[in-house]
């Protein structure tokens, strides 16, 4: 399988909330799943859709727990009303690499 064909969705915590940026290649910058994924693939040239859900509120949070929490229902519905900006990223990766 050519890596360019694949897409992965990932949060990002430098990102603001809901933003969206898609990326070819790069470093793990420190995320355990991208880190996993490139220990598999052996390369770090695949696709990411990074979306934001900034950083946690509380400084002494820790960062692993608070992008592993469950969406509070605010951010359900945030996530809800963000799914067609998040469809349209995905089918233009798909227009553009098929």
């Amino acid at each position: 399988m050519d890596t360019n064909d694949i897409l992965v969705l990932q949060d990002d915590i430098d990102l603001p909330f809901w933003k969206m940026k898609l990326k070819y290649g790069g470093s793990h910058w420190g995320h355990n799943g991208i880190r996993d994924i490139v220990s598999k693939l052996w390369t770090e040239k695949f696709w990411r859709l990074k979306i934001g859900v900034w950083r946690p509120t509380h400084p002494e949070q820790d960062v692993v727990s608070y992008v592993l929490e469950k969406f509070s229902s605010s951010e359900q519905k945030r996530f809800r009303d963000h799914e067609p900006a998040i469809r349209e990223k995905i089918w233009a990766y798909l227009k553009n690499t098929g």
